[in-house]
């Protein structure tokens, strides 16, 4: 009797990953640009820098929880479907937003706004975006760049959005 033998299949090793910021040239970012850091398929990691106008709309997401960090500037987070001020932040200050916690944030005062955005991503739950008020210009003009601060799109941009899913 021939007996089945399992193919074996390589698993790609793990490898680590070092980052460098740059800031993006100031000339290419007009209200809000993002540079990508890491991604992997739970996670995604990136630096929000947020010039006037470039401040998004009440929302939440069905899978992500994320922490917001503030590197330079200032930070007004607005929180629940109340739309109620829940936190203003400077540098090394942050807050965590639970999947499925309304809010929105905008810069205040006259410097840039640089924010390390890391979010983790529940595979097991479909990610959708629900907005409670109409999206904003800049969510639609975002400027994307990779880590080197080499422009990438120009765009909306969810990470971890479920394809089929709204933006």
């Amino acid at each position: 009797m021939a007996t089945k033998r399992k193919t074996a299949t390589r698993k790609q090793e793990p490898q680590a990953k070092v980052l460098k910021y740059a800031l993006p040239d100031a000339a290419e970012i007009h209200g809000k640009a993002l540079v990508r850091l890491a991604q992997s398929g739970i996670m995604f990691s990136a630096i929000q820098v947020i010039e006037d106008g470039g401040d998004n709309n009440l929302h939440s997401h069905a899978a992500m929880d994320g922490l917001w960090f503030v590197l330079s500037g200032q930070a007004r987070f607005h929180g629940t479907k109340e739309n109620v001020m829940i936190a203003e932040l400077g540098p090394h200050q942050a807050i965590f937003i639970p999947r499925d916690f309304p809010y929105w944030f905008e810069k205040i005062g006259d410097e840039r706004l640089e924010l390390l955005q890391v979010e983790a991503i529940d595979r097991t739950v479909k990610n959708t975006r629900t907005d409670y008020t109409e999206q904003k210009q800049s969510a639609a003009d975002v400027q994307m760049f990779d880590i080197d601060g080499m422009s990438l799109t120009k765009g909306m941009f969810s990470p971890g959005l479920d394809e089929d899913a709204g933006a």
